[in-house]
């Protein structure tokens, strides 16, 4: 039995929803602890990541009548968005 390419990206999408989630709800219970804006912005980060997963997650089971390039580019866009984000937390003091 072959695997498809669109089976791996599911599965890789899913675990990237997960992971994303959950750091990001460790981070933001730290948030809420620490009240340090930095903290903030990498929550901010991971809710983006998130938000990629669930997006190709979405357009794989529920979504099939959605154009795929407008999901591969939304997803660019949080991708760009959260690392960018990263970037702010790590540089600003």
């Amino acid at each position: 039995m072959a695997i498809r390419a669109d089976e791996i990206e599911l599965v890789v999408s899913l675990g990237i929803l997960l992971v994303s989630v959950g750091l990001g709800s460790l981070t933001y219970l730290t948030w809420r602890r620490e009240r340090e804006r930095r903290l903030a912005v990498v929550t901010v980060a991971y809710g983006l990541f998130a938000c990629r997963g669930l997006a190709v997650v979405f357009e794989e089971t529920v979504f099939t009548g959605v154009q795929p390039e407008l999901v591969d580019h939304l997803s660019s866009l949080f991708v760009l968005f959260g690392l960018l984000l990263f970037f702010v937390a790590i540089v600003r003091e």
